[in-house]
């Protein structure tokens, strides 16, 4: 499918961890008749991965499973701290089956090491996804840059009354 949307004009693809779509979007790109500078890749970090060593580790694993030296957008997935328990479990959940929250983690700590990746060439810019007004101005309060990017989810069916 990614092959025959970039073969057909795509050139924006839109991946992450939680979609677990990023190994078949690296063989499409592989197989695609587009050049890297053609092409704008976005990726997220999910909600287990928010500590800064965590954060390093998935973007990593996002690069080598989509083939890339780099991606042009690396986003928040969603501020929402969960426990990590692994790079492969996406909602750890307790013994009632509630999702585990990461209620210690800065985000803070996690955005700085977003602007590192930038720094080193791991991805070209950085935002966020899915954020209410107060947790934007908390990242631009905390940035050590303006925040470049803000992906909102807009359609008929979902007005985007969490943005």
């Amino acid at each position: 499918a990614v092959e025959t949307a970039l073969d057909n004009g795509y050139i924006h693809i839109d991946c992450a961890h939680e979609y677990e779509n990023e190994r078949e979007v690296g063989e499409g790109l592989r197989r695609s008749n587009k050049g890297r500078e053609e092409l704008f890749v976005t990726s997220k970090l999910w909600c287990t991965h928010f500590e800064p060593i965590h954060a390093k580790n998935q973007l990593g694993r996002i690069l080598s499973d989509l083939g890339l030296e780099y991606v042009d957008q690396l986003l928040i997935h969603w501020p929402t701290p969960f426990k990590f328990d692994g790079d492969d479990n996406l909602y750890p959940k307790d013994g009632r089956g509630h999702v585990i929250l990461d209620e210690g983690l800065d985000l803070a700590k996690t955005w700085s090491a977003m602007e590192g990746f930038v720094e080193d060439g791991l991805c070209r810019s950085i935002g966020l996804s899915n954020c209410s007004k107060e947790w934007v101005k908390f990242f631009v309060e905390k940035s050590a840059k303006v925040r470049q990017s803000k992906a909102l989810k807009l359609h008929r069916w979902f007005e985007g009354s969490v943005c």
